[in-house]
């Protein structure tokens, strides 16, 4: 017989209640929770990985956000086939406790993370989102990718551009774009000052 691939109204709610649950569990103990959702954390400078990710990459200096597993997961592959260091990694999945603000938040202060690269999938809270990423990017460089930036219309995309604009981070469109961010970011040494010269052959 064939089975249904799709989860039930009744599965959903379900999970739903378990998940609101666990939170209320992790809260009166005490505990900070990652998820519900989520492939987990990386840090590898302590070879934590509590996580779901098939690679490990090597300490180094950039933090990755992103609320997708997959999309972690992918952007820690890639991390590893070319030698990018990475600081911190993290899947905030549904975010109950600890989501991409929290996170933002620790990076900004975080003495091994010189540059960050997230990707944002919907924002609930926008103005607490722009306050948070704007202290981050004027602590450190930050990378923003909207993963479902080709959904947006006219004027979503022109006030999520304006948003990014007003933070200080740097939007990229595709996830070719970030990767290549990702690359130059994780550079050991960083442009400072004003000796920085950029030469173009057009107008």
């Amino acid at each position: 017989p064939i089975r249904e691939c799709c989860a039930s109204d009744a599965q959903v709610a379900e999970e739903l209640e378990a998940s609101r649950s666990l939170a209320r569990l992790a809260s009166r103990l005490g505990i900070r929770l990652v998820g519900p959702g989520s492939i987990g954390i990386v840090h590898p400078a302590s070879k934590l990985d509590a996580s779901f990710a098939r690679a490990m990459p090597a300490p180094g200096s950039l933090a990755l956000i992103t609320r997708s597993g997959a999309t972690l997961a992918a952007l820690l592959d890639m991390a590893a086939g070319s030698g990018v260091g990475v600081s911190l990694a993290v899947s905030c999945g549904q975010g109950r406790d600890i989501g991409t603000g929290q996170v933002l938040d620790f990076l900004t202060f975080d003495p091994t993370t010189r540059s960050i690269a997230l990707v944002v999938e919907s924002i609930n809270d926008s103005r607490a989102f722009v306050s948070t990423l704007r202290a981050a990017a004027r602590a450190k460089p930050v990378v923003v990718l909207h993963a479902g930036g080709q959904l947006l219309g006219e004027l979503e995309r022109a006030a999520f551009d304006a948003a990014i604009a007003r933070s200080g981070a740097v939007r990229v469109d595709t996830f070719g774009d970030l990767f290549s961010a990702v690359e130059s970011l994780s550079a050991r040494r960083m442009p400072r000052g004003e000796r920085l010269g950029v030469v173009v052959n057009g107008p």
